[in-house]
């Protein structure tokens, strides 16, 4: 079987168009009045709802020409604003079209990183996440010897049987569930939900019939990812009937409370679902903003076209 992975261009395109936009660094318009600036701001505003709209009339004190969108999201949340880095950039975005701010230049630094742990249910691919530990930029280094492994162990699946889920149940075959695993590692975007949200313990991407398929955690975790998944499953397929019965817009997250933590499930693209281990003390109006910050990353990363 011959099997096509990422290479070190690749993996360094991925992680570039990921970080790219939140190294952005802004400034205010210098060829505006203020006056003019605030209605304009207004009109921006007018566009948000709730805590967001709110953020947008506050932007402008934190666009110094100096800091980047990553560094505005961290201090607008430690001012008590619900923002995720996606709400930043896409206010600061619809400012520029407005002409309120301008781009000044991107940050020649790299996002900070949390390490971040993932693991499989299929052997297979545990082998190959195993070397994936170390950041992307170990990995380029290298990506020789992870294509040959790769093609080793993926030449093997007809022939093995997998203990854990059955080859014949599985919607998503073993090599795309291999690959998707590669890219949302190599990409970074889980390391920014870890650095910036402390109070996700753990995220579950699974298959909508009910198929774990890798866990991320900030730290090393002792959780049984088939029985989340298969519960997840069936809460999404049962209150999604029922939604639609009622003539409802589709699901777009279901939060379960439970005495030690909270979990949420969102539906994702291509048969996957989103499921968000949340420790019972956060602040869940800024961790739902992350969680679906997150789910657009990561459909953004399993969609991404990376030429080589």
């Amino acid at each position: 079987m011959l099997v096509k992975t990422l290479s070190t261009k690749q993996i360094e395109m991925l992680r570039a168009m990921y970080e790219e936009k939140f190294m952005r660094i802004y400034e205010v318009s210098k060829w505006a009045t203020d006056k003019e600036l605030q209605s304009r701001l207004n009109t921006v505003a007018s566009l948000y709802k709730g805590a967001r709209k709110n953020a947008v009339k506050q932007i402008l004190k934190y666009v110094d020409g100096k800091k980047s969108v990553w560094d505005i999201a961290i201090a607008m949340r430690e001012d008590g604003h619900v923002v995720s880095p996606e709400d930043v950039i896409d206010i600061l975005e619809k400012c520029r079209r407005e002409g309120i701010v301008r781009v000044r230049t991107v940050a020649q630094v790299a996002l900070p990183k949390a390490e971040v742990y993932a693991k499989t249910t299929i052997a297979e691919a545990d082998k190959v996440i195993e070397q994936l530990k170390p950041e992307a930029e170990v990995v380029s280094q290298n990506i020789e010897i992870l294509k040959k492994e790769l093609e080793s162990v993926l030449s093997t699946l007809e022939t093995q049987q997998v203990e854990v889920v059955p080859e014949e149940a599985r919607a998503i075959s073993p090599l795309k569930i291999v690959e998707d695993t590669l890219k949302l590692k190599a990409s970074g975007v889980i390391n920014s939900l870890f650095q910036i949200d402390k109070w996700i313990s753990a995220l579950l991407i699974a298959t909508t019939e009910g198929d774990p398929i890798v866990l991320f955690s900030p730290k090393p975790v002792d959780i049984n990812q088939a029985e989340i998944a298969a519960a997840s499953s069936v809460i999404l397929a049962t209150s999604s009937k029922y939604v639609e019965s009622f003539g409802k817009k589709p699901i777009r997250r279901i939060l379960v409370l439970a005495d030690k933590g909270i979990m949420v499930i969102k539906p994702l693209i291509n048969d996957y679902l989103l499921v968000s281990l949340i420790n019972r003390e956060a602040k869940l109006g800024i961790v739902l903003r992350d969680i679906e910050w997150i789910s657009n990353e990561i459909t953004n990363v399993l969609q991404a076209k990376v030429s080589s």
